[in-house]
């Protein structure tokens, strides 16, 4: 059991906040980077031309601003890995998360150089975006767990309630990792492959090519997008007792309705500017709640007996 002890001080609470907020910024800078073919405007790395400042170009603004935003998170996240490790009443969680983080805040940046100095291979772009996305996941779960200490005991009683809710939304954040990822895999040449949601389904110059990746994706696709529908659904019915967790879930179902709006409109009109970075806002604002979810319904149900791995975490 925890110990009653864990407590997290309101400053710990808020670099920890900050920090998933510009973790956030920085994935939805990398999608309107990545939708836009922004990332040619600095065809150097580290600098932009050979120069400190970039040109004033607006393919080399957005890119230099991607990479200033990267390098304000991973010290952001350094910072509250040496905060999590120095507060060890903040728990064990608090100290651990950050510290994986960076690995995969190293990785994204090294093969952001290398997208920039040699191109990179669909398979090491998925691995990328994949590292990016578990970097946020990470650094959003310790921000939740780091919020909720703050606010209450460690070992206040919590709802024993049974719900499907932890389960249904680990296995919706997975489908919707599998659907993100792969569709680099297929949708090359398309706005989908930098921050596309399961009903992205966007248009692309070889489908006859990738069409056998296509529709293993599409299956995975439909099944991730019922499982939002059943966890929004559930978390409607009431599947929760903390109304917070619930406000989430409606919060991530409304994010993603908005996004695949946002999508059908750049399937039907084209894919603007302003539809391209809402699509991409919409699409790591719904990651980053469905993360949200995840967490809290996982904290809310280590109070009953059998305990899953997930929720060891949280309650360390």
């Amino acid at each position: 059991m925890a110990d009653e002890r864990v407590h997290v001080s309101r400053a710990h609470r808020n670099l920890l906040v900050a920090t998933a907020a510009a973790a956030a910024l920085l994935i939805a800078m990398g999608g309107v980077v990545c939708s836009t073919n922004a990332s040619g405007g600095c065809p150097d790395w580290p600098r932009c031309h050979g120069r400190l400042v970039p040109p004033l170009q607006m393919n080399s603004i957005l890119e230099y601003t991607h990479r200033a935003i990267a390098l304000l998170t991973a010290c952001l996240v350094g910072a509250a890995a040496v905060a999590g490790w120095r507060r060890k009443e903040s728990g064990l969680a608090l100290r651990i998360l950050p510290l994986i983080a960076i690995v995969f805040i190293v990785a994204a940046g090294v093969f952001g150089a290398f997208a920039v100095l040699t191109g990179l291979t669909p398979l090491l772009a998925s691995i990328d975006l994949g590292s990016a996305l578990i970097a946020l996941s990470l650094i959003i779960a310790t921000a939740v767990i780091a919020s909720v200490r703050h606010s209450r005991p460690v070992n206040e009683p919590r709802a024993a309630r049974r719900s499907v809710l932890p389960t249904i939304s680990l296995a919706t954040l997975a489908s919707f990792f599998a659907v993100i990822v792969s569709g680099i895999f297929v949708a090359r040449g398309s706005v989908m492959r930098c921050v596309g949601g399961p009903l992205h389904l966007g248009t692309w110059s070889s489908v006859a090519d990738a069409s056998w990746q296509y529709t293993p994706r599409q299956v995975l696709a439909t099944v991730a997008a019922l499982l939002a529908a059943t966890l929004v659904a559930s978390a409607i019915r009431g599947g929760v007792a903390d109304s917070a967790t619930r406000r989430c879930a409606v919060l991530f179902g409304a994010l993603f309705v908005a996004e695949s709006a946002l999508n059908a409109a750049m399937v039907s009109a084209g894919a603007t500017a302003p539809l391209l970075i809402g699509s991409v806002a919409a699409a790591v604002a719904s990651w980053s709640a469905l993360v949200v979810v995840v967490i809290r319904a996982h904290m809310l149900a280590r109070s009953r007996p059998e305990v899953t791995g997930l929720d060891a975490i949280a309650a360390a």
